[in-house]
């Protein structure tokens, strides 16, 4: 489940670009998927109001001792891209960081017809019903490479969360 659909869209892109068996969890309707199976890992989220939503921040605390056996790589959506490395460090803690292959921020899309009430006050403020398009398909190429650079032919679950 996508909210505005930027998470979605990446992780349909990251499925499609990495190599052998991906699997794909949301978060928000399995919420306890198992890593056992699995030499790989991508995390990635969406920031909204500060925040990298709760299913997340419960995925990486109830399975960080399992993560640090994985490959990882982390992402997050964020389409105010001020202060990006805030929005970073803000959405996972420092042990994973410091732990993973590959990590980004990616701008996201906004879908004027998706936004509530408040989204169109706080990112339209000129009252255009307009569509922004911000990924960045050269940033999502270089996670990709980064993540798989020296990987074993590996399982790799991505695990997006609703946008």
């Amino acid at each position: 489940m996508s909210r505005h659909g930027s998470t979605e869209k990446l992780v349909r892109h990251l499925a499609t670009s990495l190599d052998g068996d991906i699997h794909v969890f949301n978060l928000a309707e399995d919420t306890h998927p198992d890593l056992k199976g699995f030499d790989s890992v991508i995390i990635g989220g969406s920031i909204h109001y500060g925040s990298i939503q709760k299913e997340i921040q419960l995925f990486y605390k109830r399975n960080l001792h399992e993560l640090l056996k994985k490959r990882l790589g982390l992402f997050v959506c964020c389409l105010l891209s001020t202060r990006d490395s805030d929005q970073f460090e803000r959405a996972y803690p420092l042990i994973l960081r410091a732990h993973c292959s590959a990590a980004a921020v990616f701008e996201g899309d906004l879908i004027y017809s998706k936004l509530n009430a408040l989204e169109r006050i706080i990112f339209n403020p000129q009252k255009e019903e307009r569509d922004i398009i911000f990924i960045n398909e050269s940033s999502l190429e270089t996670f990709v490479d980064t993540f798989t650079k020296g990987s074993r032919n590996s399982i790799t679950p991505c695990i997006p969360l609703k946008n």
